[in-house]
């Protein structure tokens, strides 16, 4: 869902809320709370895979909406946020350095920042200047409270954006290719 898309924003949410229901259901059926208590029991083949939404642009996607679309909005990406992990609902989101002070955080385990322009904007996300290198490579992350550095992989060499989106596109291609063959 794009930006563009703002109308398909809430049957996303609405069918996520209902997977969060189904999953919850099948947990309390095997007498489980966990996910990974259900995986361990289950066959393979009834084993519940895990789900990741990618948000990415949160300040962007939150300025489409209008008052009243932001308040439903938020109570129910908040359940997500809530719920989901239990149930095996992963959540990945983007966004720009007022993301930190957004109470969605409180609910995300690891923050992994990416460089910054301004060195006090890091703080935002507990990290301290004296934690932060100086040069930081392509593709290099901090995160935790220490500012632990991280590698980002990229698909192809081409660390720009459009590279790495079109060299996504592409794997996401070649898999759905192979699997329409089954």
């Amino acid at each position: 869902v794009t930006q563009l898309d703002s109308d398909r924003l809430p049957r996303l949410i609405q069918r996520l809320l209902e997977e969060l229901g189904r999953r919850q259901a099948i947990l309390s059926a095997a007498g489980v709370g966990h996910i990974s208590e259900q995986r361990a029991q289950a066959t393979p083949d009834e084993a519940l895979p895990y789900t990741i939404l990618a948000m990415d642009g949160w300040e962007r996607m939150l300025s489409t909406m209008n008052a009243d679309q932001l308040i439903t909005f938020r109570d129910q990406f908040m359940r997500v946020l809530r719920e989901g992990p239990a149930v095996g609902v992963r959540v990945l989101l983007t966004g720009d350095r007022g993301i930190s002070g957004d109470k969605v955080t409180s609910f995300i385990d690891e923050q992994y920042v990416l460089p910054m322009r301004d060195i006090n904007d890091y703080r935002t996300a507990g990290i301290l200047a004296k934690d932060i290198p100086l040069d930081l490579p392509p593709g290099r992350v901090l995160y935790g409270s220490t500012g632990t550095e991280a590698q980002l992989a990229v698909l192809v060499r081409d660390t720009r954006g459009e590279a790495q989106t079109t060299a996504l596109r592409r794997t996401v291609e070649r898999v759905r290719d192979h699997f329409d063959q089954f």
